[in-house]
């Protein structure tokens, strides 16, 4: 038998979850869904565009329970990526850059449901190389995931290990 231990294994996965869940919010979509969010850097939010409609009012859940109002400043539909512009200053951490990652290598998407954090783990399908958006913005890798998680999850972080 292996010394591998399943158990320390899975307690260091539900930490690292843990950790990224500060930097989390949830908001309800114009689909009437539930969509997260993730801090990227001064006060903005990155979340996904199909997610959000111009105009909408939007209301950030974070991971403290706290509402926030929140605004789209941003979106690039040729990416899927939309920037969020909360209210009020928001203190949470941004997440590190992932390091390189190749098929195989564990993915832990994160997510928050009113306040609520949300994790599930996979693994990396495919890492393609840099390319260009519609909008000429440049994309340093394309990373498919082979991770079974729901709409909730959708505009969420992606951790690798």
């Amino acid at each position: 038998m292996s010394d591998f231990n399943l158990s320390a294994f899975s307690q260091a996965i539900a930490d690292l979850a843990a950790q990224a869940a500060p930097a989390t919010a949830g908001f309800a979509t114009h689909h009437h869904r539930t969509a997260s969010a993730f801090h990227w850097r001064d006060g903005y939010f990155v979340t996904a565009e199909e997610a959000v409609e111009a105009g909408e009012e939007i209301e950030l859940t974070l991971a403290s329970g706290e509402a926030v109002k929140a605004e789209l400043v941003g979106r690039d539909p040729s990416t899927g990526v939309a920037l969020l512009k909360p209210a009020t200053a928001i203190n949470a951490v941004p997440l590190a850059r992932a390091d390189a990652v190749r098929p195989g290598n564990i993915a832990i998407a994160i997510g928050n449901s009113n306040g609520s954090a949300l994790a599930v783990s996979g693994s990396v399908g495919e890492v393609g190389p840099a390319w260009r958006s519609m909008r000429g913005g440049t994309i340093d890798r394309r990373i498919n995931l082979a991770v079974g998680a729901g709409g909730r999850f959708e505009g969420g972080p992606v951790l690798d290990a």
